[in-house]
């Protein structure tokens, strides 16, 4: 059996089109503007973390100075505590303790740089120390935290949130559309509904959906309820015309449509399912 060799992450410096990459995240330049192009499962937080610890070693960066953003909240728990257990690698390895790869090229590296010893030791300690007052978090945890640490410069009161997900309030909304439009709506209404599919199992995701762009026009949309209404009118009575047709004259539209079985004879149904004349 055989494995489809993976691309690692590769950080590349902006730039010029063409520029070589970086050969690994410890061979990344950590002033400017820093791209890790990579696919899922390449080694993304693997860069990410390698970067981080080196800035904490060698840019002396502390933890209230660091922001990590991403999109999910475990992704940011994920990366929360793969940064923990990569700082606490390298501080182990600078001591020769640990077989962790990450952790001993960092060293290696620290060693060719030369960073002194006990300056990495102090200040990867001080980085394990003050982890939870570095930034890890998502996009809107990021933005929650930024309005409530500058309430007043941003003139908005404490208790403000940041919705995330709001896929469940639409899909309540819609229930309640649902049940308000459809208690009162006329038989023909909901007989159409049932025969066209139109379910609330298929109302509330293409709800979600047009909520998520609420700039888009829709266009093609079917006639509103006095249009319907009005069609029901014409509908119901054209059917007592006919009916009243059928009852006036039953026998020469039964011979008009081609049922002579029905001249002069009345049949009605009985509970048997026998016919009477």
């Amino acid at each position: 059996m055989s494995q489809r060799a993976r691309k690692p992450a590769s950080p590349t410096a902006p730039g010029a089109r063409g520029q070589t990459p970086a050969a690994t995240p410890l061979d990344a330049p950590l002033a400017g503007g820093l791209v890790i192009e990579a696919s899922a499962g390449t080694g993304k937080t693997y860069a990410l973390t390698t970067v981080a610890a080196r800035a904490v070693v060698e840019a002396a960066l502390p933890m209230d100075r660091m922001l990590v953003v991403t999109f999910t909240v475990a992704a940011a728990a994920e990366l929360r505590h793969r940064l923990r257990r990569t700082l606490t690698a390298a501080a182990a390895a600078i001591d020769g303790a640990g077989d962790d790869d990450q952790a001993v090229g960092l060293a290696e590296r620290w060693q060719r740089e030369g960073v002194p010893r006990e300056v990495a030791e102090q200040r990867l300690a001080e980085a394990i120390r003050d982890l939870d007052r570095a930034c890890v978090t998502t996009i809107h945890g990021f933005c929650q935290r930024l309005l409530t640490d500058f309430a007043f410069d941003g003139n908005t009161p404490f208790g403000f949130e940041v919705a995330g997900d709001d896929g469940p309030a639409v899909a309540a909304a819609v229930r309640d559309f649902w049940r308000r439009s459809l208690a009162e709506a006329p038989p023909a209404m909901l007989q159409h509904a049932a025969v066209s599919g139109f379910t609330l199992a298929e109302l509330t995701p293409w709800a979600e959906r047009r909520h998520a762009k609420a700039g888009l026009e829709i266009r093609g949309a079917g006639p509103g309820t006095e249009a319907i209404d009005a069609a029901t009118t014409a509908w119901q009575r054209a059917f007592e015309q006919a009916r009243s047709a059928w009852v006036g004259d039953r026998d020469a539209l039964a011979e008009a449509i081609g049922e002579p079985n029905h001249r002069g004879a009345r049949t009605s149904s009985t509970p048997s399912g026998g016919a009477t004349g």
